[in-house]
């Protein structure tokens, strides 16, 4: 799975617990998922500071790093 581009649609919240929704885009243009990635995680990166700053976070998991990052990161479910 060859991950060139991650879109992040949108976020949630339960309690204290963020995720950010954040679809993956392969070679072709092709929608290979979605993964529920933890706000935690990408703070403790210092990629953001608050769960709603989805643009931050997109910026980062669009470069070489976070798309590797993205692709072997945990998927977390809330809902």
């Amino acid at each position: 799975m060859k991950v060139v581009e991650v879109s992040i649609v949108a976020g949630a919240s339960l309690g204290k617990f963020s995720i950010m929704e954040a679809r993956l885009i392969g070679v072709a243009g092709e929608r290979l998922g979605v993964k529920y990635l933890s706000c935690d995680e990408l703070k403790e990166k210092g990629v953001i500071k608050r769960a709603n700053s989805f643009n931050k976070a997109e910026k980062w998991l669009n470069t070489k790093e976070g798309l590797e990052w993205a692709k072997d990161a945990k998927h977390y479910q809330i809902f």
